[in-house]
């Protein structure tokens, strides 16, 4: 019987290896889908930029994303929900606020333009879409809840909710939706997303 041996394809003549058990040795370098397209200047964080005062409403519309990209899809792996200091909100138990991701509302009612920020420093690659900052009282038109977050925020602070996937198709939109506690009269609030283009 013939030996033979897996040579590197790259020219450099190196070979395959095998152990005693007759087992091809590997070595694998492993990372998650994001920090691949970090490093290759097609992942990015948005955020609404400094903290802005949702005042005495209830409920206000305070992002909203959409991918005008005609080819790729843009993939949100993380919402970043930084809450101040609820004023007057209750603290007996019942002062959650509720946190929704809203799939595909058409528009916002009051919403100021804000640029993602490519991880990739020194990157030029920008995204092509619509990413704007809400601003209290504001509503969206359209739109289905999709994910809902109750946080107690009467005492304000910074939670991150991973989620895995949550994909914007080419000419669709996500937006989020702040519902404070009832009583509040004040709190400055700032929402932020970690995504990717999901380009080759």
């Amino acid at each position: 019987m013939t030996d033979f041996s897996i040579l590197s394809g790259t020219g450099s003549k190196y070979s395959a290896g095998v152990d005693k058990d007759n087992r091809l040795l590997t070595r694998a370098i492993t990372e998650t889908e994001n920090d691949h397209k970090a490093h290759r200047g097609n992942a990015y964080n948005w955020n609404t930029g400094a903290p802005f005062d949702i005042g005495a409403n209830n409920s206000s519309a305070v992002a909203f994303i959409k991918n005008t990209d005609s080819t790729y899809k843009l993939i949100v792996t993380a919402f970043i929900y930084n809450l101040g200091i609820a004023a007057s909100a209750a603290t007996d138990g019942t002062e959650f606020s509720n946190i929704v991701v809203v799939s595909n509302p058409t528009a916002i009612s009051s919403g100021t333009d804000v640029t993602p920020v490519n991880k990739l420093v020194g990157s030029s690659n920008v995204l092509t879409g619509t990413f704007q900052k809400g601003a209290g009282g504001a509503t969206f038109t359209g739109g289905t809840d999709m994910i809902e977050t109750l946080i107690a925020s009467a005492s304000g602070g910074r939670s991150f909710i991973g989620v895995g996937a949550v994909v914007i198709q080419p000419q669709t939109a996500i937006g989020i939706r702040y519902e404070a506690h009832t009583t509040t009269s004040q709190q400055y609030v700032q929402f932020a997303t970690a995504m990717y283009l999901d380009k080759n």
